[in-house]
């Protein structure tokens, strides 16, 4: 069951992939002064976490000027960069935004980039560890080796005696 949920997300991820460099999409969710969001363009996908986050400055980017406007600036809201940290290789990144507004309020903006490719990897990586172990696994039981060392165990059918693994155990069915 596990090795099926990788695999459909890996597709998944090989979908927004592809998808990612001629859609923008995104997601996000807003709490009490807490935003939450996921952006998926070029080959990355963006991890945003806001705290201290006025209302409306969510509303202002999301219906009156939205983020795929290209004349969006900060100063249509009303607030000036105060602060900025990034660092960005290969489409691994983080990024730390502080902004000053006319309020007094300072909310700060954290991302993190992961180019999709590196997402893929990781969800197929263990779903190929799993194929790869269960084949070994049965070559191992068909040839009469120990499933856990693969020592020969032809001299002792009941116990391994390289490792100690029992017969009667479900290991060795």
């Amino acid at each position: 069951m596990i090795l099926v949920l990788l695999m459909l997300l890996a597709a998944v991820a090989v979908g927004a992939w592809g998808q990612s460099y001629w859609y923008y999409s995104h997601a996000h969710s807003v709490g009490h002064s807490r935003r939450y969001a996921v952006y998926l363009l070029n080959g990355e996908l963006l991890l945003e976490f806001a705290r201290d986050y006025p209302q409306f400055i969510q509303i202002n980017q999301a219906f009156c000027h939205g983020v795929d406007d290209p004349n969006w600036s900060p100063s249509m809201v009303g607030y000036s960069l105060s602060g900025h940290q990034r660092w960005h290789l290969a489409g691994f990144g983080w990024e730390i935004e502080r902004r000053t507004l006319p309020t007094g309020e300072k909310p700060v903006n954290y991302y993190l980039a992961l180019p999709l490719w590196f997402v893929t990897l990781l969800l197929i990586a263990p779903a190929v560890w799993m194929i790869v172990a269960g084949r070994r696994k049965r070559r191992r039981a068909r040839a009469g080796l120990c499933p856990r060392c693969g020592y020969d165990l032809r001299a002792s059918p009941d116990r391994c005696p390289e490792c100690g693994l029992e017969r009667q155990t479900a290991a060795f069915t």
